[in-house]
């Protein structure tokens, strides 16, 4: 929901509250004490945690997407681009 309101803002508020919060029922179960975990959105729920890796860890899975996949590889996912947060 976008909060351009003052009861859509208390909505998501609510949604988001708690251990166990309305927004994420059915759904997997998230560690909301998560350092630097962030919500972007509320339905549907869409969380971040920034610095889940590091940029050598993210270096290295770049690297990996793009090597050049052994021909028994199965099914392959291409990343084709980077996203920075500022």
């Amino acid at each position: 929901e976008h909060a351009g309101d003052h009861g859509t803002a208390t909505r998501a508020t609510r949604a988001m509250a708690g251990t166990h919060p309305p927004a994420l029922e059915g759904r997997p179960e998230v560690n909301l004490e998560t350092p630097n975990l962030k919500w972007l959105h509320v339905d549907p729920p869409v969380l971040i945690v920034d610095d889940f890796i590091s940029d050598a860890e993210c270096d290295e899975i770049l690297r990996l997407t793009t090597a050049q996949p052994p021909a028994d590889a199965g099914r392959i996912i291409q990343l084709e681009s980077r996203s920075y947060a500022d």
